[in-house]
């Protein structure tokens, strides 16, 4: 039997662990921080730090100046491209204008010249068609033997003209004459323009003209008859009869004896051919 006192393999303790961190902090504790750098050398690295931040957005700033300058530049350069196609398109266009000078010419001698025939012919009325209007609607029991139908064949347009002269001459009448009263010269005289006197129906409505109407009646309903189909025509107004008697001869109407008659009918504007108006548009 050994005496004596085992080992215990168990009983050591596990060395300890000192980080450099533990290490540095121990070094630091134990020995003070001094700093050696001088406060101007500080202050001069401050502002060195300030200049640089300033340069740099200065930089910035440049570069976004410049980057706007030459959009800029980008949008001026593509403008006047567009000016001088502009420019050019003007030119050509004005060259092609000077080409159509004798065009523009001849296109206002015909506009002089159809002003001319609308004054000249304004005032033409067919009597083919006043006459043919009549003969479809003519009541039974009548006849025609003579039409007869005159114009005063002045257009509307100069009758307008002769209107605005006439006011005129009416005006500077009254100027002289008042001119006169209050002591001016007594030579004084306004030039007189006649009025046109256009033709009146016996109802005071005016137009264009007269037609006078001769014929032949079985009675005198159809002479009625024959007025009340003059005074629906659209061409004519107010028409009334200048004389109705009765006839021994023998008449076209069949009848034996007959009567005659002869009536007048006004014309209105509406009987103008405007064969010769110029047409809205043209």
């Amino acid at each position: 039997m050994k005496l004596g006192r085992k080992s215990d393999v168990h009983s050591h303790a596990a060395p300890a662990v000192v980080t450099l961190e533990q290490i540095t902090n121990a070094n630091a504790a134990a020995f003070p921080h001094v700093n050696l750098i001088p406060a101007s050398i500080a202050e001069e690295g401050k502002l060195r730090t300030a200049k640089l931040s300033v340069l740099a957005a200065l930089a910035v700033s440049f570069a976004a100046v410049f980057g706007m300058y030459v959009m800029a530049q980008g949008q001026v350069s593509s403008a006047q491209e567009q000016l001088d196609a502009a420019t050019a398109r003007s030119a050509a266009l004005t060259t092609q204008l000077l080409g159509f000078k004798d065009f523009q010419s001849a296109s206002a001698d015909v506009v002089d010249a159809q002003k001319q025939l609308d004054l000249a012919m304004g005032g033409e009325v067919r009597w083919s068609s006043l006459i043919n209007d009549v003969s479809l609607t003519l009541p039974t029991g009548t006849a025609l033997t003579e039409f007869k139908g005159s114009v005063d064949g002045i257009s509307p347009t100069i009758k307008s003209a002769v209107a605005d002269l006439t006011a005129q001459a009416a005006q500077k009448a009254a100027e002289a004459s008042n001119g006169t009263a209050n002591g001016g010269s007594s030579s004084a005289a306004a030039a007189a323009v006649p009025p046109i006197v256009a033709a009146t129906s016996v109802l005071g409505n005016s137009g264009l003209g007269l037609i006078t109407y001769s014929g032949e009646a079985s009675n005198y309903a159809a002479v009625a008859s024959f007025l009340d189909v003059i005074s629906k025509q659209h061409t004519m107004l107010d028409p009334y009869p200048n004389n109705v008697q009765v006839s021994n001869a023998s008449s076209s109407t069949g009848s034996n004896p007959g009567l005659t008659f002869s009536a007048t009918v006004t014309i209105n504007d509406q009987a103008l051919s405007h064969r010769f108006t110029t047409k809205a548009g043209s």
